[in-house]
């Protein structure tokens, strides 16, 4: 499931203003982080690459984004476990997530 509408409808007791100013600043937020994590796996910073997948994750989880959430969770421990590899293959399904999010809006 690429967008749980229902989860943050509640979640924000179904005010559209909230719900709009959510999506649009994890929307605009996005590009910065994908652009910074690819930095940290560039610099083979596993700690920051750690944080930067806990940061997309709460993010996504925050605006409803579950398939970017999953992704990043995974992005998350790749950083935690030192598996930059797989951190970096990662990169491209989460940069596909964000767009196919992106879309629904």
């Amino acid at each position: 499931m690429i967008f749980d509408e229902k989860s943050l409808r509640e979640r924000l007791l179904d005010d559209d203003v909230l719900i709009n100013r959510v999506l649009q600043s994890f929307i605009s937020a996005m590009p910065d982080h994908i652009s910074t994590l690819k930095e940290y796996i560039h610099a083979s910073d596993c700690n920051a690459v750690q944080q930067k997948g806990h940061t997309i994750k709460g993010s996504a989880a925050s605006a409803g984004a579950l398939e970017i959430q999953q992704i990043a969770l995974k992005i998350e421990n790749a950083g935690r476990n030192h598996e930059l590899q797989q951190a970096k293959v990662l990169v491209g399904p989460l940069t596909s997530a964000f767009e196919n999010f992106k879309a629904l809006f």
